[in-house]
C-alpha cells in the first residue's frame, strides 16, 4: 500500500507543480485531484481534501463565468490553498507511513 500511495501522492505533487508552470488549467488541476482521491478511496483524506477543492472548484466557476483564466499563481487564493494542499499531502502521507497504510 506504500508505494501506491507514494505513486498518488507524486501524482498530486506533480499536478499542483504543472499547473504553477502553466502546464494545467485550474479545472484540469481540480479533475486530476479528485481522480486521484477516487483512486485512493479513503475517507480520511477525502474528508481532508473536500473543503480545498471546493474552494478552488467555486473559484474556477467564477474564473469559467468571467473568462479569466488562473494560471501560474496569478490568484493569490489559488496559490494559497495550493500551500494547504501540499501541506495536507505531507501530512497525510506521513500519517499514512506511520499506522503502515
Amino acid at each position: 500500500m506504500r508505494g501506491f500511495l507514494a505513486r498518488q501522492v507524486a501524482v498530486l505533487t506533480q499536478a499542483i507543480n504543472n499547473y504553477r508552470e502553466g502546464l494545467l488549467g485550474l479545472n484540469s488541476l481540480i479533475q486530476r485531484m479528485e481522480s486521484v482521491l477516487d483512486v485512493i478511496d479513503c475517507d480520511v483524506w477525502e474528508d481532508e481534501f473536500f473543503p480545498l477543492i471546493l474552494a478552488l472548484e467555486e473559484i474556477n466557476a467564477v474564473a469559467l463565468d468571467s473568462g479569466v483564466n488562473f494560471a501560474r499563481g496569478e490568484s493569490f487564493v489559488v496559490e494559497g490553498l495550493l500551500c494547504e494542499l501540499e501541506a495536507l499531502i505531507l501530512k497525510l502521507d506521513l500519517s499514512s507511513r506511520d499506522i503502515g497504510a
